[in-house]
């Protein structure tokens, strides 16, 4: 059997068991519900416009706030519009409107096992309802979406929609009584990797390698504190949308000055889980997760080196006789080309250029009855993309090439229809509008 990475397995690996839970449309729906009628008890006419820390889901930065303050976490190559539909409603007060649409195609050498060679979807169709300023806050985000990720099968939107989060995958309410302190919850971003979710919020079109060993989205609650350049973030949630709440995970940042910051991040299961979906793979469900980051940014670069190690526990009530680990470094890198740059009359106001290159290996003790964590239970993978990027206003259009190469792999776990290959090249295009 053919196996993706990570969280993108479609089956649980061999000798392992679990119930597999299927989230209904019904049961998602009725949490949105649930969720719009605590923030209309929430929110009050009383409620203040005091400035707060703009959430970041994976990182946090403190900035001031206004009208047009975005919560949702972006990267630095696509951004969204600096005057948005903003209203105000009675009782709840200013709030803003964002919209997001694209399309994708994918050309691939090597794919595997119920993948496509080429293949085109639109897989992006977003609209996000936020409430950013005053104590108390909210967001609300409706739509279609897709997690492409290297090395692993492409899941059309409509799959990932009835198989991961829903038509509402992100749906939380937010206190922040002042600048130094807030708490979110409800269907929130996990703590755990650098990437972020849905594609319009990374510089990359697909995932890479580590991310595919993390959490997206969660279900529970989150608080945050800053002093001065330090920030504290402590979360407990259901990891990979369980619903059952074993997860704990926390953050510490250092901002060490406007241009250089530190993170470590932990994330853990701390009892044994036996859920078992395409989005929380049994082995994942109880795993360990931990990142050491550093963030550079100033003038038109950013770059984010960061480490990252995961590990599942021996559970042979399910099938894992012995523990196994995945070790990874990446760097994610972006140049964006200043408004006045200019190459033979044309304006390269709007172009960045974004890098990434990643290494990752899986290790067990003995690879009978280990956890297969990435191409076969002991394996190593590494990758470069490349993502050249225009935005000019609302409309944006990237085009990524991107390499994967394996070293080392289990029979039949690799690439190809057969599992024998051990690289794979994909050229990716994506065109949509972001407001």
């Amino acid at each position: 059997m053919i196996t993706a990475f990570g969280k993108f397995t479609s089956n649980p690996p061999p000798n392992i068991s679990g119930a597999v839970r299927i989230i209904s449309h019904r049961s998602r729906f009725m949490m949105a519900l649930a969720v719009f009628s605590l923030l209309c008890r929430l929110c009050s006419p009383a409620a203040s416009l005091a400035a707060e820390g703009v959430e970041k889901g994976k990182t946090e930065d403190l900035s001031d706030n206004d009208e047009s303050s975005n919560m949702e976490s972006m990267g630095p190559t696509l951004s969204f519009s600096d005057k948005p539909v903003s209203f105000s409603v009675e009782s709840f007060g200013p709030m803003t409107l964002s919209f997001i649409g694209s399309g994708f195609s994918q050309w691939q050498t090597y794919r595997v096992s119920g993948d496509r060679t080429a293949l085109a979807d639109a897989f992006n169709g977003h609209v996000i309802l936020q409430k950013s300023t005053g104590e108390f806050q909210f967001l609300l985000h409706a739509g279609v979406y897709s997690f492409p990720t290297l090395g692993a099968p492409y899941f059309r939107a409509g799959k990932t929609l009835s198989e991961y989060f829903g038509p509402i995958p992100e749906a939380y309410v937010k206190y922040a009584p002042n600048e130094n302190f807030n708490i979110i919850a409800g269907k929130i971003p996990t703590l755990g990797g650098v990437e972020n979710g849905f594609t319009y919020q990374n510089q990359n079109i697909q995932r890479g390698l580590l991310w595919n060993q993390t959490s997206t989205i969660a279900r529970g609650v989150q608080g945050a504190y800053t002093l001065g350049p330090i920030g504290l973030s402590f979360a407990w949630t259901d990891g990979y949308y369980t619903n059952r709440y074993t997860w704990a995970s926390g953050s510490l940042s250092v901002q060490l000055d406007d241009s250089n910051a530190f993170m470590f991040i932990g994330a853990a299961n701390v009892k044994p889980n036996s859920v078992s979906t395409i989005a929380a793979p049994i082995t994942q469900n109880n795993s360990q997760i931990y990142n050491l980051i550093y963030s550079y940014a100033s003038g038109p670069w950013t770059v984010t080196p960061y480490l990252q190690m995961t590990r599942v526990p021996a559970m042979p009530q399910y099938g894992v006789n012995v523990h196994g680990q995945t070790l990874g470094a990446a760097v994610l890198a972006n140049y964006s080309f200043p408004a006045p740059s200019q190459w033979n009359e044309f304006s390269l106001g709007g172009v960045s250029l974004p890098f990434r290159a990643e290494y990752i290996a899986a290790k067990a003790e003995d690879a009978d009855g280990a956890p297969n964590l990435l191409l076969g239970t002991t394996s190593r993978a590494w990758s470069l993309t490349f993502t050249p990027t225009i935005q000019r206003g609302p409309f944006f259009f990237r085009a990524e090439y991107a390499y994967v190469r394996a070293p080392k792999i289990m029979d039949g776990f690799g690439f190809g229809e057969d599992g024998d290959k051990r690289l794979q090249s994909r050229v990716s295009l994506e065109a949509g509008f972001i407001y």
